[in-house]
């Protein structure tokens, strides 16, 4: 165990699906213990407009049990692809500490019955796969089996409702029930790994992507029953009250925007899978590339880190500018995402080792610096009224402006300015006066800043009234 958590203390761990050549040569180092490091002197930001938020590494590993969840599609696209993940667990193992004590369990991505239970498809066989009860190989062959031999659900186009059935089994029936067979352990880490061929029925997806088209026409019907309350932001809040303190892992083995797959029946990006991941801070392995044994020890591997070290960290305040944002460990600059949505930095490669330091530091705007101005434009321009001899405009600005007035008459191919406004605003109504009865004008509002930048709009036409003591038009 020794040999392991040394080990795993220097890994830098690589969320491409392929280690580096340096982080496979640091697995195979061995250590004695990790020494205790010094705080080192750092240059710390100037207040009162930045901020410093320090965290110590763990002593020791926050946990040695953990469970590990398969979340399948259970749909026969995915058959073999699901057998070659069973195959690969080895991996997997392998990248935890030797001593872990680790259980995997099998749900299917169902509603309905099977929604949030542990499966298994030969009932001679345990529910819960133990690495204390049984070997690797008896663990290999029993997944490999339960992967392959699945059943599906029709009303959700054969089981494509991952994130629901995880969230079902949260709920306090399905609950009871898995923790009466061994698995959601209170003390125990979670690692969640996702398989699917294609979105998550629940997904919400991004503005200007069109679905895959569904010709079964189940995906509709299933969305509208089940996914009301069903996105990636409630059942990662759902899964991490459950989980308290301890680790949590998200990850999938799924099409992501990259992958080069084939474009046929419903293959999708894991939609919903992507987001709930990201969200996590987790590793997404890319279904197309085939290589599952090196995506598992991956997951492994991150799974490995959480165990022993935080890489989560949310941030005290979030009105700072983003781009004052860096992230320290020991003193080092070290690679990290921000996760904007929750105000949390996710360290990627390097966390540390036992009781370092990681500090993030970031600025809010100097209150006694110029607020910048929004680049100068013209967000209104429309005619609010029209009579036979005049028409009054209406003019929006981003920054103080003078504006006047293009005016041109298409019959005569003639054109003209009004007189500017006086002064410098950013709402404008201006009255155009001397209009001819009954003509077609095409105007154009033309605004200028304090700078002499100047703008002009898109081009308006309206048609004076015939002066028959009607009145006028108003918009």
């Amino acid at each position: 165990m020794k040999k392991f958590i040394v080990l795993l203390l220097v890994l830098v761990f690589s969320s491409a699906c392929e280690l580096s050549e340096d982080a496979k040569k640091k697995i195979g180092d061995v250590f004695d213990d990790p020494p205790l490091h010094d705080t080192p002197d750092l240059v710390y930001p100037n207040k009162p407009f930045c901020f410093l938020e320090k965290h110590i590494q763990p002593q020791a590993e926050i946990s040695k049990s953990i469970d590990i969840l398969f979340m399948v599609d259970s749909s026969g696209s995915l058959r073999e692809e699901r057998k070659s993940i069973g195959e690969g667990i080895d991996a997997f193992l392998q990248a935890l500490p030797q001593d872990i004590d680790a259980r995997i369990g099998v749900m299917l991505a169902h509603a309905r019955t099977l929604s949030g239970r542990l499966y298994r498809y030969d009932k001679n066989k345990p529910l819960v796969l133990d690495t204390n009860t049984l070997s690797i190989d008896e663990i290999r062959s029993t997944l490999k089996s339960r992967m392959a031999n699945v059943v599906t659900e029709r009303e959700t186009d054969g089981g494509e409702m991952g994130m629901f059935s995880l969230s079902r089994a949260l709920d306090e029936d399905r609950l009871m029930e898995n923790q009466a067979e061994g698995f959601f352990r209170e003390d125990a880490a979670l690692a969640v790994v996702f398989v699917a061929d294609e979105n998550d029925i629940c997904a919400r997806y991004p503005e200007g992507v069109t679905p895959v088209y569904d010709p079964n026409h189940k995906e509709p019907a299933a969305f509208k029953k089940y996914c009301t309350d069903v996105t990636a932001e409630t059942v990662l809040e759902k899964v991490q009250k459950f989980k308290g303190k301890l680790p949590l892992l998200i990850s999938g083995i799924i099409y992501n925007e990259d992958s080069q797959f084939p474009h046929r029946g419903e293959n999708e990006i894991g939609y919903g899978y992507l987001k709930m991941i990201e969200l996590a801070g987790g590793v997404a392995i890319d279904l197309a590339g085939g290589q599952f044994n090196q995506g598992l020890e991956n997951i492994g591997t991150l799974a490995t880190k959480k165990l022993n070290l935080k890489t989560e960290f949310p941030l005290e305040r979030d009105d700072f500018e983003k781009d004052t944002l860096k992230v320290f460990v020991d003193g080092q600059a070290v690679p990290f995402t921000y996760k904007d949505t929750i105000n949390q930095v996710n360290l990627t490669d390097y966390a540390g080792v036992e009781n370092s330091e990681v500090t993030i530091s970031y600025c809010l705007p100097d209150p006694t610096m110029p607020s910048p101005q929004d680049p100068l434009s013209i967000s209104v321009f429309r005619v609010v009224s029209v009579k036979s001899a005049s028409a009054v405009l209406f003019v929006v600005t981003s920054q103080p402006t003078s504006v006047q007035i293009e005016i041109s008459t298409p019959k005569n191919g003639a054109t003209f300015y009004s007189t500017p406004t006086s002064g410098l605003n950013t709402e404008h109504m201006i009255t155009l006066n001397q209009l001819d009865p009954n003509t077609e004008y095409v105007v154009r509002a033309i605004a200028v800043n304090e700078g002499g930048e100047a703008i002009k709009s898109k081009s308006l036409t309206f048609r004076t009234p015939i002066d028959n003591g009607s009145g006028g038009l108003t918009f």
